[in-house]
């Protein structure tokens, strides 16, 4: 009984005595159907980009450790991911009409942008700082493509 006691103080110390550091972990979920690509995200990866922020959304966790080995994650870290990747673009702190992409199709990477009016209004930022970056973006069209995905990560440092 002492050792069910002591695994649950310490698994509940952090969020009862520091709740910050609870909520401090990367999040990212929902679904991306583009480009004929369909994908469950699994993984968040925020960075600056050019005069705003990048926020990639992959179907494959990302390598952070790796991708922070030179000191700045940026654009060139993202490329070389191997996943399915959707990246929602904010300039100045808010959403671009852009999001970019970079698929897997078969043995080839095809990677392009949407851009469309509607883009923009379908992302929600509940907190968009410095440190870290949440929100989420509910898109879709008429013909079935859609981005429904949610994301709160930390702002990684960067460059473009």
């Amino acid at each position: 009984m002492k050792t069910i006691f002591a695994n649950l103080v310490v698994l509940l110390l952090p969020v009862l005595c520091c709740p910050s550091l609870a909520a401090a972990a990367d999040s990212a979920s929902g679904s991306v159907s583009l480009e004929g690509i369909t994908f469950e995200v699994v993984d968040v990866l925020a960075y600056p980009n050019r005069d705003g922020l990048a926020i990639a959304l992959s179907d494959t966790a990302f390598d952070k450790e790796k991708m922070r080995k030179d000191g700045k994650v940026d654009t060139f870290d993202r490329m070389r991911h191997g996943g399915q990747v959707v990246t929602i673009n904010l300039s100045k702190g808010a959403p671009t009409q852009c999001v970019d992409y970079s698929f897997q199709k078969g043995d080839s990477r095809t990677s392009g942008s949407v851009c469309e009016s509607g883009v923009a209004d379908a992302v929600e930022l509940s907190e968009n700082s410095d440190e870290r970056v949440a929100g989420k973006m509910n898109w879709k069209k008429d013909s079935g493509e859609r981005i429904d995905v949610s994301f709160d990560a930390p702002v990684e440092a960067g460059g473009s």
